[in-house]
């Protein structure tokens, strides 16, 4: 299993002093190593890290969740395996339970030192894997232009973290801010949020067509519906598709160097349909769309519009030489910040081989904000999990190259 984590038990021998003398000097067993029944590797060592704390040996990245007994030094700590190396340590038989902070972390980094110059040669240590395909990663922000705070919140998520990508919503009034971001930035990955609904109660929005065109997308007030049911039960394919195509076009007359298209809310796979304008409008477009390589059982419950045979709309866009996804992650719910940055985290440690998209909303959970959405705690919490330089650095570590969608887009051209 892809960035897991296998474990370990640390004892410490005993709890005296250890000595520096020959005869009481520091000894590793080799014998003690070796495979589990899950073929896991596993190991023993005395344990010299503060709880809590990071180690890092062999480019694997471990992290002790139990406590330690200061007077024995046991505690429990994993080994980890970063997607192409799993490691574990070696069995100390003598205890450095007593050891000074300076000469506990000395220890800690002469074992580093030492097993890293014997890796070549030490197949018994270390075990490499070369998974069939590489990992790549888009880490994509929605809602690019729906408001201030959230144009801000995504420019700095895109220069100052890790978000690779952006998708903007053409219909929503600051449109325009993001837009002009976008045309000075080339460099940078965006896309067209296909924009069918408006779900905010106060904060509404309408088409980017003459309403005279598409008012079977309008509701009552001269709005674009508030939800996607609406959507799919009154909305008119040739109308979606006058509609759809103002959008594309508005964002190119405005300079937006495009790289790729997705649907607002899920809307464009609620109808069989639309789902087919969708694939249709990448491929006359030569765009990619945000689509699946193939469709999970818990996908197609929740998009029923998938149901149907998707296979030739799959053959459509590799015909195209357009990119699929092999996995998609969304963490729209709450919890605390901390919360939500170790959900992120682990869920691009287990990441499968292929192209994988998590999609984040960033904010600012500023008063602005937070009169259009009770969600501003959540984007607020994104663009901060994703500027944070520890977790950065963290995600950097893995065995995952980030991208964005344009070279998702030349890799596919290439193949």
């Amino acid at each position: 299993n892809r960035s897991s984590w296998a474990g370990g038990s640390a004892e410490a021998s005993s709890g005296k002093p250890a000595t520096r003398t020959k005869r009481n000097r520091d000894r590793w067993d080799a014998e003690d190593m070796g495979l589990d029944s899950s073929n896991r590797w596993q190991g023993r060592a005395v344990c010299v890290s503060e709880p809590g704390s990071f180690y890092f040996l062999a480019g694997a990245v471990g992290k002790q969740p139990g406590a330690v007994n200061p007077g024995t030094g046991e505690s429990t700590f994993w080994s980890g395996y970063n997607g192409r190396i799993r490691i574990a340590l070696l069995k100390k038989e003598s205890s450095m339970a007593s050891f000074s902070r300076r000469r506990r972390n000395h220890a800690l980094s002469c074992l580093a030192l030492g097993l890293l110059l014997l890796l070549p040669a030490a197949g018994a240590v270390v075990k490499a894997e070369s998974p069939d395909k590489p990992r790549y990663l888009v880490i994509h922000a929605d809602d690019a232009g729906m408001s201030h705070s959230v144009n801000m919140a995504t420019i700095e998520a895109m220069e100052k973290g890790i978000v690779t990508s952006a998708s903007i919503m053409v219909p929503c009034p600051w449109f325009v801010e993001f837009a002009e971001f976008a045309k000075q930035h080339p460099e940078l990955d965006f896309g067209i949020h296909l924009t069918l609904n408006c779900e905010w109660k106060r904060y509404r929005w309408g088409p980017v067509a003459p309403r005279s065109k598409v008012p079977s997308l309008l509701d009552k007030q001269g709005y674009l519906y508030d939800s996607v049911p609406q959507v799919a039960e009154h909305a008119r394919l040739e109308e979606v598709e006058i509609e759809l195509r103002a959008q594309i076009d508005r964002a190119l007359k405005f300079g937006v160097p495009l790289s790729h298209l997705d649907t607002h809310m899920g809307a464009m796979v609620s109808r069989p349909d639309l789902l087919e304008l969708y694939v249709k409008l990448g491929v006359e477009y030569d765009l990619p769309i945000l689509f699946m390589r193939s469709i999970s059982e818990r996908l197609r419950k929740q998009y029923p519009a998938l149901e149907i045979d998707t296979k030739p709309l799959v053959a459509a866009l590799e015909k195209q030489k357009l990119p699929l996804l092999d996995q998609l992650l969304q963490f729209y719910s709450g919890g605390t910040h901390e919360e939500r940055r170790a959900q992120y985290l682990q869920a691009i440690r287990d990441l499968p081989a292929g192209s994988s998209q998590i999609i984040i909303h960033c904010g600012m959970d500023n008063s602005e904000l937070r009169a259009i959405t009770s969600s501003a705690a959540n984007r607020d919490s994104d663009r901060r999990v994703f500027t944070d330089p520890e977790f950065i650095a963290v995600v950097r570590r893995l065995d995952v190259k980030l991208v964005s969608w344009k070279q998702l887009h030349e890799m596919a051209r290439g193949k």
